[in-house]
């Protein structure tokens, strides 16, 4: 059976069990509430919306609180703590007053900073083989020049493909001689290597 709030008249209990209700509701658990008066959670539920009744913030966190901790010590009880897939806060990291050596520091950095560069660098080749990305890296050209070299020597007929260093020309190419010349130490030097179109 459906209710509105206009049909509900909680006629069921004496003036002063409802004003006990109002009182108390805020921070009493609804289970409680529901055996001290008799009455079913649905008529509780709908007592509370028609009075505007909440309850607190304060009492939701402890409420949150004991339920974990009564979580915690069903699965301690029955072998099953701590649930598969999590990790125990601070488990693994040093005792107090116990310090990381610097030789220990060193590898563990060393090692993650092996792992970040050699999946950035799957990444710039998926990038460059037009494939999407597997990460949310924020990729950053590895050598911005020479994009805009690149992008340069296409527009005056040079052959590049995407990612490569070698330039080849034709009969249709505006050789730039200047820029083929440069070597390494030179104003605006990138390595290109310059190479004619074989038929």
């Amino acid at each position: 059976m459906n209710y509105r709030h206009e049909d509900f008249k909680p006629v069921l209990l004496a003036q002063d069990a409802q004003e006990w209700i109002i009182r108390h509701f805020k921070h009493t658990k609804n289970a409680e509430i529901a055996e001290r008066f008799g009455i079913s959670m649905e008529w509780l539920h709908r007592f509370a919306r028609k009075h505007g009744l909440r309850k607190t913030p304060q009492f939701m966190k402890k409420c949150q609180l004991a339920t974990a901790a009564a979580a915690k010590a069903s699965h301690l009880r029955n072998g099953t703590y701590p649930p598969k897939g999590y990790q125990i806060p601070n488990a693994n990291r040093f005792k107090p007053g116990h310090k990381e050596s610097s030789a220990t520091r060193r590898k563990r950095l060393a090692k993650a900073a092996a792992a970040l560069a050699h999946t950035r660098d799957l990444e710039r080749l998926r990038v460059a083989l037009g494939e999407p990305q597997k990460t949310k890296l924020n990729l950053k050209p590895a050598c911005p020049r020479k994009n805009q070299l690149r992008y340069y020597l296409r527009k005056i007929g040079y052959i590049i493909d995407r990612g490569s260093s070698v330039a080849y020309y034709d009969e249709n190419t505006r050789r730039s001689l200047d820029i083929e010349n440069r070597k390494k130490g030179d104003r605006g030097y990138v390595y290109f290597e310059f190479k004619p179109v074989t038929k």
